[in-house]
């Protein structure tokens, strides 16, 4: 899975360069992050190019996903600090986020 997207995206960068045209690196890799994830997770490519509203539900929903992964939650360190995460709202965000992956994954 990971050697043909990252075929896929070497692909894409020549003909971008081809034509001259400017390259995100930054987007680039974080579409092809996404791309492997849903490959294995859900056995579908969901191309950031291809039109459709599961592929930008998709990217949607990882995207927020990754913002999560790295915010900082007072519980994980100090289990009797959670109200902190409750009262900015982090805990809201993680279980909406989590019910949305749910949904997604159930209609896939």
């Amino acid at each position: 899975v990971r050697e043909e997207e990252v075929e896929k995206m070497i692909s894409l960068i020549s003909s971008q360069a081809s034509i001259l045209e400017l390259i995100n690196l930054s987007k680039l890799l974080h579409s092809l992050s996404n791309d492997i994830t849903c490959r294995v997770a859900f056995g579908k490519s969901f191309h950031i190019g291809e039109q459709g509203s599961q592929v930008n539900r998709c990217h949607a929903i990882l995207k927020e996903t990754q913002v999560l992964l790295i915010e900082f939650f007072v519980a994980d360190y100090f289990p009797w600090g959670g109200w902190v995460d409750a009262l900015v709202g982090r805990r809201a965000r993680l279980e909406k986020n989590f019910a949305e992956l749910d949904a997604f994954y159930e209609e896939v």
